[in-house]
Formats: C-alpha cells, sequence, structure tokens
C-alpha cells in the first residue's frame, strides 16, 4: 500500500445498523484502509512543434531555413519513446505487427499504422549495429574469459551460421558461413587474448592471441580421449596420459552426479601441467 494515494474516500457510516440511532459526532473505534491500484487512461500523446521559418536575403534573395536539432522525414513523425515502446512489443515481445500496432494505440492513446510498426525492427538494428554493437564487442574482447560458437539457421532465404561470441553479461552475434574469415568478421576474436572457451572446430586454430580451452560439456568424450592420445605420442610418457584420462572422465561422472541430486555441481574441472618433452 501506498501512503500518498492519488484518490481518497472516506466511508463514514450515518446511521447504526442495529437501531438505527444517528451515528454523528459517535466516537471513532477503528479506520480500516483499502486501496485499489488500476492504471489512469492513455495520456494524450506530448506534441512538440517546430516551426522552421523560411527568410529571403535583402542581398542576394537566396532563401534560408531554420535548422532543426533533431532530423524531420515528414510533417508528423513519432518521436523515440514511441519508437522504444514498439520495438519492445515487436522484437522483446514478439507480438505479430498488426497486434503490436493494436497494443500500441491502447498503451498510449495514439494510432499508428500496421506499416509503421513493421518497420521499426529494421530502424532498432541500424541503431543497434552504429551505437550500441561496436561497444559490446569492445567489452568481449577485452574480457579475460569468452566463448565462441556456430550453429546453422536460415537468413535471408538461405542457410547461413550464426556466430555467437558472449560473456555472462554480453552477447554479439553475426550470420555468415564457417571460415575464418566469417569468424573474424564479427569484430571481437582478432583482438581477444583471454580464454577461448570453444568446441574443437578447427576454424578458429588462426586465433594464437587468445588461450584456447575446449568446453568440456560441449565437447564429445571419445573426442577428448582422442586428443590426449596424441598428447601421449608429443610427451611419450603414456602412464600420465592415461592417469589424466581417468581423473577427468572420473570428474565428468562425478560432476554429472552432483548436477542431478542438486548438490549444486554442474561442471568438473581438472588439470595436469604438461610434461617436459
Amino acid at each position: 500500500m501506498v501512503d500518498d494515494p492519488d484518490e481518497t474516500h472516506t466511508i463514514d457510516p450515518s446511521l447504526c445498523a442495529d437501531c438505527g440511532f444517528p451515528l454523528a459526532g459517535a466516537p471513532r473505534l477503528t479506520t480500516r484502509r483499502h486501496q485499489i491500484f488500476d492504471p489512469p487512461p492513455p495520456p494524450r500523446p506530448y506534441v512538440i512543434e517546430y516551426r522552421i521559418v523560411t527568410r529571403v536575403c535583402p542581398c542576394c534573395a537566396a532563401t534560408a531555413e531554420g535548422l532543426t536539432p533533431v532530423p524531420l522525414a515528414g510533417r508528423l513523425v513519432w518521436g523515440p519513446r514511441m519508437l522504444a515502446r514498439a520495438v519492445w512489443l515487436v522484437c522483446a515481445r514478439r507480438l505479430p505487427i498488426r497486434r503490436a500496432a493494436a497494443v500500441l494505440t491502447v498503451m498510449v492513446g495514439a494510432t499508428v499504422s500496421a506499416g509503421w510498426a513493421g518497420g521499426v525492427r529494421a530502424r532498432a538494428a541500424r541503431l543497434l549495429e552504429n551505437t550500441f554493437l561496436p561497444h559490446v564487442r569492445t567489452l568481449i574482447a577485452a574480457a579475460p574469459v569468452a566463448h565462441a560458437d556456430e550453429t546453422t539457421a536460415r537468413a535471408d532465404g538461405a542457410l547461413r551460421y550464426v556466430h555467437v561470441a558472449a560473456t555472462d553479461y554480453l552477447t554479439a552475434m553475426h550470420t555468415g558461413d564457417r571460415t575464418a574469415e566469417a569468424i573474424d568478421a564479427g569484430g571481437i576474436w582478432p583482438a581477444f587474448t583471454g580464454v577461448l572457451m570453444r568446441d574443437g572446430y578447427n576454424g578458429y586454430t588462426h586465433l594464437t592471441r587468445a588461450l584456447h580451452a575446449w568446453c568440456g560439456a560441449h565437447y564429445p568424450d571419445v573426442a577428448v580421449m582422442r586428443t590426449l592420445g596424441r598428447l601421449t605420442l608429443v610427451a611419450g610418457r603414456a602412464t600420465w596420459c592415461r592417469v589424466g584420462i581417468f581423473r577427468g572422465f572420473r570428474g565428468k561422472r562425478g560432476a554429472g552426479r552432483g548436477a542431478g541430486s542438486g548438490r549444486g555441481w554442474s561442471t568438473a574441472a581438472w588439470s595436469c601441467p604438461l610434461p617436459a618433452v
């Protein structure tokens, strides 16, 4: 409950319900509060008018108009707050275009066309690409640990790959093929020097500035054994590698059992230093 309601009504009995005696001036026993929360009706849109004056130069007879502080594409345009609400309905809530336009009319008390609502997605994408995403890419490239992955999806009527770069709080995506050039096109990994958590796809091997780590939950056990087998050939110490395989899979199985029992274990971490060759 709030202490300063917008409207207050005091309901005071005038007559006794049992005997009908007037209660004016009778002692007050208690006052019980009830509050009804209800949204106000849609407000009238806030209208800003720019009156652009055209003047004629008395010297050369040329005409000059005043410059507006914001771009104006027409005589009547919707402002940034209206655009933000439309983007929220169409993109964040994923409403169909006509339904989003109808909901927006109820929300703000102004009627918008379905054509205008259908164009807000592209306008928002341009704003994100030009102002927001460059900052996100810079932050991910400076992160100590980041995740990379690629998966198939349809874009522009064709099957493409969606490339993902993510931390715990930031995500950047772009589409392309699966080549190293497409991976670098996101503008993050060429400058990344932290720990790159990924699967075993060879398309990331050209990123030599990063420290590569393979996701234990993502990568198949058989492939991990195959990789450790290669380390056996390099190190020349089969015993060391067998111990690593045993400890690693024992930890992985334990983590799986812990996650299923609700103990809070979600992953297994184990490492053995590479022996000197």
